[in-house]
């Protein structure tokens, strides 16, 4: 007979991985990541809401409601899921973002990369004070995602559509406030202090070294180094150098409807990351870790093997993004440019795959009623014969 009682651990072990697995395809975690990056065919205030607000962190948001309740019952296979979903995640996107030429498709990997971020910082210990570590940063990149998300909104308006980061460049004078509001903005995405990012990231590394979980800690020093690359590649291209003959042709303006948000969530992230102990007591968390001299300097070394690399190419020299291309990087250049071709794989196999089986197995729906009937009455006899040798063991 079953024994219920012994296939209800199991049980509560599967659920939350269940959970966990919805959760990657609405948080467009690896490997189900692939569609928040093509979705970026929208408005982009309506990208900078979704991607701050609304949707998109409504996956990782259910992993932290539903924390203290799976964390019980299957405490290191969640945990560890957790980290591991997590912290792919933000590595591998945020190399992908190293890539990319159109501007909106370069914060959609960094949403990515960034909620990557809060699913390892779940996956570091049970309790309500992993939860707020994790949902801090959510706080904080809601803000200065937002602010990103308008001011390249601001650059494509004024530049009659353009999103190509190679059409662009030389806008910082052209677009004083938007350069200062975006440069803001991306300093708190890679975590440079005193804005709001460098508070919530700190808060990840430091818990991830004193919990001892140095894999955690890796993905994180390693993401925060390619984030502050690719922040330098898009103010390169965007704002210094010369103007492109793309940006010759246009007025270059900043229209005061869109200014003013960008004032106000600039002043946002200047101001919420001080407000760290509020927020963990607003979600009853009672104990804080602060940013040690280690996590400081963890996060300079990353900084430091980011950003001069990324400034040699793009700050300083400024040279064209096709020069890179034909650069060191090499064969990894296209398998970055292609997202490691998941996007061609999943084509593979749900498009021509699937496509070529329905063409094969079309032939067995023939749509004559004799063998309609036969098919029915066979399935039939075969269910109630594994009824019949099967039937007993679900006697309780």
């Amino acid at each position: 007979s079953l024994e219920i009682w012994g296939v209800l651990p199991m049980v509560f072990s599967v659920i939350p991985l269940l959970l966990l697995v919805g959760a990657i395809g609405k948080s467009a975690q690896l490997p189900l990541h692939t569609w928040l990056p093509d979705a970026m065919e929208g408005p982009t205030t309506v990208s900078a809401l979704i991607h701050a607000a609304t949707m998109v962190k409504a996956g990782v948001y259910l992993m932290a409601r539903t924390h203290l309740i799976y964390s019980v019952f299957a405490p290191i296979i969640w945990l560890n899921s957790l980290i591991w979903v997590g912290g792919l995640t933000a590595l591998l996107t945020a190399t992908m973002a190293l890539t990319t030429v159109d501007i909106k498709r370069v914060l959609a990997y960094s949403t990515v990369s960034q909620i990557g971020y809060m699913m390892l910082a779940l996956g570091l210990g049970t309790g309500a004070g992993f939860v707020f570590v994790s949902q801090f940063h959510l706080m904080s990149h809601a803000i200065f995602k937002a602010l990103l998300f308008l001011c390249a909104g601001l650059l494509i308006h004024t530049l009659g559509g353009t999103r190509d980061m190679r059409q662009m460049g030389g806008l910082r004078k052209s677009t004083p406030i938007t350069f200062i509001a975006c440069t803001i903005g991306l300093l708190a995405l890679s975590g440079i202090p005193p804005f709001n990012g460098f508070w919530s990231k700190e808060v990840i590394i430091g818990t991830a070294l004193a919990t001892g979980n140095y894999v955690a800690l890796i993905f994180a020093v390693l993401t925060a180094a390619i984030t502050f690359a690719y922040t330098i590649r898009l103010l390169g291209l965007t704002f210094f150098g010369e103007k492109s003959e793309n940006v010759k042709k246009y007025h270059i303006h900043e229209p005061k409807v869109m200014v003013v948000p960008l004032i106000i969530l600039t002043a946002f992230v200047l101001i919420t990351g001080f407000l760290e102990s509020n927020f963990a007591h607003f979600l009853g968390a009672e104990f804080e870790i602060h940013a040690g001299i280690i996590p400081i300097l963890l996060s300079t070394v990353a900084f430091i093997a980011g950003g001069v690399p990324a400034y040699l190419i793009y700050g300083r020299k400024m040279i064209s993004l096709d020069t890179f291309q034909r650069g060191s990087l090499g064969g990894l250049q296209k398998i970055l440019t292609n997202g490691y071709y998941f996007d061609k794989i999943y084509y593979s196999i749900f498009v021509h795959g699937l496509t070529a089986f329905a063409q094969r197995f079309r032939k067995t729906h023939p749509g004559i009623l004799n063998f309609n009937l036969t098919a029915i009455i066979g399935g039939l006899c075969i269910l109630l014969i594994l009824f019949y040798i099967f039937g007993g063991i679900f006697t309780i």
